[in-house]
């Protein structure tokens, strides 16, 4: 945790996950998403993913969370809490593609030995050194051909 303005702030830890269910059905169960997308708390497993929304109620026997959505395991991936080279309101997740202007190719982003990692052509930087020289173009999952992957 940091000291910040005399309190103690935490960084928040989010995930993100493409949903198995259609948007219509996520509109239907008032799930917030971005074309299929979720992003909130990670819980479950690789068995039953769920990516869920606030928690509304606690209690000893349990909590409540706004909204809940089971998401496709592959597809989720942690908040690294960078943004890309144009640091508008693109947030950097773990499983996006980049695209290096200097070098003039794409990576993804990982998570590897406790750390976020850009790897190209299975070269691995720390993506805290090089997330302000990327842009962000994509996703591994929507977007594989950026990667040369069909």
């Amino acid at each position: 945790m940091k000291k910040k303005n005399g309190g103690t702030h935490m960084r928040e830890i989010k995930f993100r996950g493409k949903s198995d269910l259609s948007m219509e059905e996520l509109e239907e169960a008032g799930v917030p998403h971005k074309n299929g997308w979720v992003v909130g708390q990670f819980i479950g497993d690789s068995n039953l993913p769920l990516i869920v929304g606030p928690i509304v109620g606690c209690s000893d026997e349990g909590f409540n969370v706004k909204w809940w959505a089971s998401v496709i395991p592959e597809t989720v991936g942690q908040c690294t809490g960078l943004k890309d080279m144009n640091d508008i309101d693109v947030v950097i997740y773990e499983g996006d593609i980049g695209y290096d202007y200097h070098d003039d190719v794409h990576g993804i982003v990982k998570f590897d030995e406790g750390k976020f990692i850009y790897d190209v052509e299975n070269v691995s930087e720390d993506l805290f050194e090089v997330a302000d020289e990327i842009e962000i173009s994509g996703n591994s999952w929507d977007n594989s051909e950026l990667l040369g992957v069909n």
